[in-house]
């Protein structure tokens, strides 16, 4: 399996530390409410990365206030493009991180993220990991 990187890009992000504050069904499924963060996080210059595996930001190095960070795409439970012109934001949204990304071409790079979250996800329903190790195999006959 490749993990070399799928798209990279420019971009100027801003990450909130969030946590859902309810949960209910509906008939569409599964909704959350988020509360963000008291304060604004600021926002940083830097690097967006998609390999097949991870999403991640790397900060300039002038960019204040925003830290490196790497988000599993398994992890990833929302993608939403929000409009612009030129320039759009995109939001990646985990269980406790929201991620604000500014960047040229938002709207592509968010469909890339997006295919290879769902791909991401076929391939471990396809191939999911073993819950107990098996005793056959551990037993001297």
């Amino acid at each position: 399996m490749s993990y070399g990187v799928i798209a990279s890009k420019a971009a100027q992000v801003q990450v909130d530390q969030v946590r859902p504050t309810d949960a209910h069904d509906t008939p569409s499924g599964r909704q959350r409410r988020w509360a963000r963060a008291e304060e604004p996080a600021l926002w940083g210059s830097g690097r967006l990365t998609l390999t097949s595996l991870h999403l991640t930001f790397v900060p300039a190095s002038g960019s204040s206030g925003v830290h490196a960070l790497t988000i599993a795409l398994a992890d990833i439970v929302a993608i939403e493009n929000s409009g612009g012109r030129g320039r759009r934001t995109v939001v990646f949204r985990t269980d406790d991180v929201v991620l604000h990304a500014r960047l040229t071409g938002a709207s592509s790079f968010a469909r890339q993220v997006a295919t290879s979250v769902e791909s991401n996800r076929k391939r471990s329903a396809a191939h999911p990991l073993p819950l107990e190790p098996d005793d056959s195999r551990l037993s001297s006959g």
